[in-house]
């Protein structure tokens, strides 16, 4: 395993960079962390607290994505999220608000004028440490941002019932949800019904354990340990054909591809299905 005085200078300045200030985060006893959680909450959602949000950056991000699961941030995921951003954005599984908060800080000025971003997720301290990011990282573009916390599997909430879309993100969520991925499927439901006409949905999520490769021993323990002790992973055989099919069935257009262990997808033109 590589240290972090070995690792390459662009990555060590990444997650010097980004690692997240206590200030995004503020303080949260553990009884106020199980009070702000929803109903139907589960163990991927309980993962994200205080502590949890102000290492995520830089171990999640910077050191996972790019030594356990071979899709690095700088190089693949960001520039992947920012060639997808609208104006009018939807952020389910919102994290630390890396991604919107990275992109909007990126733009030149005058790009994305009067920026709208929605974040939605089941874990309200996740939800609101990404407002409080975004809104300190950025400086040049006018922004609204709103936060929806509702479960991602039940369907479209009443707060985006008629609302639509330029561009829908789902970074890093899918595996965290505890369930098969027939039922995951379920989030490509609420993506394509929030979807304007002309939209995208993009993201990625790690993929099961088949899809380690034997020689990345760091791979396969730390799906262990998230699966089968940590209980923050759902994905121990999600494949990547699953996703695709559900996919398919509510978007014309869908292109997949993987990277090291990671599955990642661009879908566009919901197909409007009766529910």
């Amino acid at each position: 395993m590589a240290s972090f005085l070995s690792m390459p200078s662009h990555l060590s300045q990444f997650l010097t960079k980004h690692l997240i200030s206590p200030t995004y985060l503020g303080t949260r006893t553990y009884k106020s962390w199980q009070a702000n959680m929803a109903p139907k909450s589960n163990w991927g959602a309980f993962w994200y607290n205080a502590l949890t949000l102000q290492i995520y950056d830089a171990w999640v991000l910077g050191f996972n994505m790019s030594f356990v699961w071979r899709c690095t941030t700088e190089t693949v995921l960001l520039p992947f999220f920012r060639e997808n951003f609208s104006r009018r954005h939807l952020d389910i599984g919102v994290a630390t608000g890396f991604f919107p908060a990275t992109a909007l800080a990126q733009q030149p000025p005058a790009t994305l004028p009067a920026q709208e971003i929605t974040l939605f997720d089941l874990n309200e301290i996740a939800l609101r440490s990404a407002k409080a990011r975004i809104n300190a990282d950025n400086q040049k573009t006018p922004v609204s941002v709103t936060t929806v916390h509702a479960d991602a599997l039940a369907g479209v909430p009443p707060e985006l019932e008629g609302m639509r879309f330029d561009s829908v993100s789902l970074f890093n969520v899918l595996h965290c949800i505890p369930a098969h991925q027939e039922r995951k499927n379920r989030v490509f439901e609420l993506a394509a019904d929030v979807l304007s006409d002309d939209g995208v949905v993009f993201g990625c999520s790690v993929l099961g354990i088949k899809h380690h490769a034997w020689w990345n021993p760091l791979g396969w323990m730390t799906m262990a340990f998230f699966n089968l002790v940590g209980s923050a992973f759902g994905n121990w055989e999600d494949e990547p054909a699953v996703f695709e099919q559900g996919l398919r069935r509510e978007f014309e257009d869908v292109k997949t591809w993987i990277v090291g262990s990671v599955f990642l997808f661009r879908a566009r033109k919901p197909k409007r299905i009766d529910r």
